[in-house]
């Protein structure tokens, strides 16, 4: 069960940054959010990147962790922001990550 769980997520997440590298896609997302559940199961490491911005160049795994011991039943998620969401969210002092 861990194995299926485990390798759908990383099949959808990596379906998702495909779509991100697409160009038309690119520019309108040009940053993606780290989404962690908040709840006792989630790894103190993922959950201290919840709700952080991340260029749409890196991809999720590179951020999540390419370990197995960041993989085994991860359930966190990249959420894609716009680039009107975006420019929103910087006025308001939010500000993409530098280092992962």
């Amino acid at each position: 069960e861990a194995v299926v769980r485990t390798n759908y997520m990383d099949a959808a997440n990596q379906g998702w940054q495909d779509e991100m590298n697409d160009p038309d896609i690119k520019e309108m997302f040009p940053v993606w959010m780290y989404s962690n559940p908040t709840d006792s199961r989630s790894r103190p490491h993922h959950a201290a990147r919840n709700r952080r911005y991340y260029p749409n160049t890196v991809p999720f795994v590179v951020v999540r962790g390419t370990d197995i011991s960041d993989a085994a039943n991860c359930r966190c998620v990249p959420i894609a922001v716009s680039r009107y969401d975006w420019a929103d969210l910087e006025a308001a002092g939010a500000r993409v990550e530098t280092e992962w």
